[in-house]
């Protein structure tokens, strides 16, 4: 008797843990994003302008002068003992930056 009752409680245990597990998960979902759905028009704001950071641990100052949609071009400037001038040209990805 002693067998069948602890049976009983962990197979209640089990259900329980079960039951919670399912109800306490959700599916996540996907809010700023349009992979599901590509019909979505994704806006591509504006990186005209001059844009300074560190690169190399060096001042760097990237002015960007032409985009068109998410392709861009311009000059980056990096202040190494002679300064690096240097034309650029890339993609960007409005949904991932």
């Amino acid at each position: 008797m002693k067998k069948n009752n602890s049976f009983k409680r962990v197979f209640t245990l089990l259900l329980i843990l079960t039951v919670v597990a399912y109800f306490g998960c959700e599916k996540k979902t996907e809010e700023n994003g349009n992979k599901d759905n590509p019909t979505i028009e994704t806006k591509i704001p504006d990186i005209t302008g001059k844009w300074t950071g560190i690169f190399d641990s060096q001042t760097a100052v990237l002015d960007i002068t032409d985009q068109t949609d998410s392709s861009f071009s311009g000059k980056i400037n990096i202040s190494y003992r002679q300064a690096i001038n240097q034309e650029v040209k890339g993609t960007f990805s409005p949904t991932t930056f």
